[in-house]
């Protein structure tokens, strides 16, 4: 029997302003069908609709215009990191202009002093830019892209230039004080859109604003980072699309089964220090139903219906089996960044309108509510004398059931660090959503986008946004799952888990090509705009009218996709040998299918601005000037640039 989830949700309320309840409609699965509760294919915020992608079936994967795919190849910048100072870094020539220095130290200073100090040194900062701006060209040349940005648009005040410095001072505190890594922080996301949205800066631009007279040269090196800052921060207009989760977990802080999938969810011990679950308490489960993936919900805390792996599935720290079904919802977050939250624990029961239902509650902060059951309204339940109704035994013996002795103990004895935490998010775009994708933006057939889309190739906290611009697939045969080999038949280790209208699989080995960053330059010369690549291998789910139904990652084998016996062979081989990991593979994808890219205007940035300075530095007219320059190498360059003025 198929699971058939819930078109609505309906809220209810068990104690006014304490606890949010949800019921939904669905079917109790029956003990001996709870393997086919587990298995799933896309949930609601892994929809191909999202990407535009419409339903394919096997013969259209692979026909040829659907096994590869190509567009424009995207123009490179840096990420414009923030522990540099974004966009403000001057990078030109530190000898002709010295870079910023903003003083204060977030480990050993207060916030009070960090903040006056740093406070001090972006008011000098500005100054030092005023003073460089009143030396005209020959200085200004040298000088940030904020900086330039903020001369050409007449800002007196460097408005771009100090919420750079700002954004540096104010993350520097966050992410240093705390000795978090952050590096890898910038404006990547915003380099992926435009880079494929718009084309590539190739000439310098003398921008003149028409108000104060002042004049700034601009380099392809400098308009790249403003388009790459613009696309960062101003919102753009038109159709943007999304698919998958954001994962910001630490790859080994991320419980998986014996197949090395990752799980939906767990219960443990809040570790504030590590900033993850204990791993010496915690328990994975499977969801039934999950609010904030099986129906694309939004809500402040998330809610479940939760099965505990079994113990033949769960990796160390295996708790006994049991076939306890439970309703867990978050009452408040022990930690906003990672999304644990701590729980109240109810058994589920079947409500008199078919839907499952919160019964009684096996576990809360409040102590005194434990034991006690709801009726369907959202009251507590009462005896014949009005007394509210406690069962505190038979929830300890639940809850002890599913949790464990150990696990529900130290719930007991530490309520403040008992968490929920999903890990659903860690499970990377579903790649049947991915490979249609690939199909619909980048294939080519009639119905192509032919544009473009982004993915984030890292799974854990860091996200890299490289914009996806070539792809290649190979494809196997539909190998039906009651295949039959000398009599005996194959198991797929992976069964448990797909779809359950799966009746065959095809491996597939997929190639993507992708944008990288470089730079930034003076001058962008064809072999300077970089690309890589990463390989991909999954299997595809397809129901018995071959129609795509979902899909499964897989660990990467060379020789290409394989078929039959051989391939489900082959993907429990995979399992064995990688007892530690697995693939990284994109954790979502999204992309803006505008035929003409636009941005709105912010506060410190002005769309007309980069707008008019992008169209020129396009343009095919004549060079108007060239600027001279001699660095201290005493080597001279050259650079032909063409007038522009801004309003």
């Amino acid at each position: 029997m198929r699971l058939r989830w819930p078109s609505q949700l309906t809220m209810r309320l068990l104690i006014p302003g304490v606890l949010p309840l949800l019921v939904l409609n669905c079917d109790l699965p029956q003990p001996d069908e709870r393997g086919s509760a587990l298995r799933e294919g896309w949930d609601a915020a892994n929809d191909p609709g999202l990407m535009l992608g419409s339903t394919l079936n096997f013969s259209e994967i692979r026909r040829p215009e659907s096994l590869s795919g190509s567009v424009a190849q995207p123009w490179s910048d840096s990420y414009w990191p923030l522990s540099e100072g974004g966009i403000a870094r001057r990078w030109i020539s530190p000898e002709t202009v010295p870079d910023f220095q903003i003083a204060g130290d977030p480990h050993i200073e207060s916030d009070e002093a960090y903040e006056a100090a740093s406070s001090r040194s972006i008011e000098a900062a500005i100054s030092d830019a005023t003073d460089f701006r009143n030396m005209g060209t020959a200085k200004t040349w040298a000088v940030s892209p904020a900086e330039k940005y903020d001369i050409a648009a007449g800002n007196q005040g460097f408005n771009l230039t100090r919420s750079e410095l700002k954004s540096y001072v104010d993350n520097r505190r966050t992410y240093e004080k705390h000795d978090i890594p952050w590096g890898w922080m910038g404006h990547c996301h915003g380099w992926a859109e435009v880079s494929m949205g718009l084309p590539a800066p190739r000439r310098a631009v003398l921008a003149r604003n028409r108000q104060t007279g002042e004049q700034v040269l601009f380099s392809p090196g400098d308009i790249r980072a403003l388009l790459t800052k613009i696309a960062s921060d101003n919102e753009s207009v038109g159709d943007s699309r999304f698919a998958g989760t954001r994962c910001e977990d630490k790859d080994n802080d991320i419980p998986r089964d014996r197949s090395q999938r990752i799980v939906d969810a767990a219960l443990g011990i809040w570790d504030s220090e590590m900033e993850s679950l204990a791993r010496d308490t915690r328990v994975s489960f499977r969801a039934i139903f999950h609010s904030r993936f099986d129906q694309g919900e939004s809500f402040a805390y998330p809610y479940a219906i939760l099965a505990r792996l079994p113990k033949s599935q769960q990796g160390v720290n295996a708790t006994p089996d049991a076939s306890e079904l439970i309703w867990v919802q978050g009452s408040s977050w022990l930690d906003q960044q990672h999304h644990a939250a701590s729980p109240q624990v109810f058994s589920v029961r079947r409500l008199p309108d078919g839907q499952l239902g919160p019964d009684m509650i096996l576990w809360a902060k409040n102590q005194a509510w434990i034991g006690r059951k709801i009726t369907t309204d959202g009251n507590w339940v009462t005896d014949s004398n009005g007394a509210i109704f406690s069962d505190i035994v038979g929830a300890r013996v639940k809850l002890q059931s599913v949790l464990g002795e150990e696990l529900a103990a130290a719930a007991d004895a530490n309520p403040q660090g008992f968490a929920f935490k999903s890990f659903k998010e860690c499970r990377d775009v579903n790649p049947a959503t991915f490979h249609t994708t690939l199909v619909h933006w980048l294939g080519g057939g009639v119905n192509s986008l032919k544009h473009g889309f982004v993915l984030d190739k890292s799974r854990t906290e860091q996200v890299w946004n490289q914009g996806v611009w070539r792809f290649r697939s190979r494809i196997g045969e539909l190998t039906p799952l009651d295949l039959d080999s000398d009599g005996r038949r194959l198991s797929d280790p992976f069964q448990v888990w797909r779809d359950p209208r799966t009746v065959a699989i095809a491996d597939v080995e997929t190639t993507v090509d992708y944008g990288v960053e470089n730079g930034p330059m003076l001058a962008y010369s064809a072999e300077d705009e970089s690309s890589g690549s990463m390989t991909l291998r999954y299997t595809l789910e397809f129901d018995s009218s071959q129609r795509l139904v979902g899909a499964e990652w897989h660990a990467v084998k060379s020789g290409g996709p394989l078929s039959g016996a051989e391939l489900l062979a082959d993907l429990q081989a995979g399992i064995n040998e990688r007892l530690q990991g697995w693939q990284q593979a994109p954790d979502f994808v999204w992309g803006n299918v505008s035929p003409t890219m636009k941005f709105k205007d912010s506060p410190v940035l002005r769309a007309r601005v980069v707008e008019a300075i992008h169209a020129c530095s396009i343009s095919t007219s004549p060079a108007t000037g060239r600027y001279r320059w001699f660095p201290d190498t005493n080597e001279e360059v050259d650079i032909p640039y063409v007038s522009c003025d801004i309003d």
